[in-house]
């Protein structure tokens, strides 16, 4: 499994110690979780599964104020493509790869600090080179 972080080093969202910590914290925390669940089917019901998952977990984040926002809509957002038109649409269906994105929002709502999981590191790899570009 791969997993990378996305973000500006120089953004004031990982600027803080704890937000550091909260990150590096959760990006292990869902790592260990996606690892039974990456190496099986990339089916509706076991990307429904993920996404409930991480979203309850954070939820519970989001209540104890850990975020920038007590609205969950605001404080994060997991993309898992439950549905497979997306991210996870038929053609990375049958290649057996699976992607995962969580942002988590710091310093202000809806500005997110992205934790990407897949099984295709090369997909991690594109998806940083094009934000370093600016076309993401």
């Amino acid at each position: 499994m791969t997993r990378g972080a996305i973000g500006d080093p120089d953004d004031d969202d990982l600027q803080s110690v704890g937000n550091m910590h909260g990150t590096a914290y959760l990006q292990r925390r869902y790592e260990d979780y996606l690892q039974r669940h990456l190496t099986q089917d990339n089916s509706e019901q076991r990307r429904r599964t993920i996404q409930e998952a991480i979203e309850s977990d954070l939820a519970v984040w989001t209540g104890r104020g850990c975020f920038a926002s007590t609205d969950a809509s605001e404080a994060y957002i997991v993309d898992v493509d439950p549905e497979g038109e997306g991210i996870n649409n038929p053609l990375v269906q049958l290649a057996k790869n699976t992607y995962v994105v969580i942002g988590l929002a710091y310093s202000s709502p809806m500005d997110y600090i992205y934790l990407v999981f897949t099984k295709d590191d090369r997909a991690v790899k594109s998806y940083m080179q094009k934000v370093a570009a600016g076309s993401a």
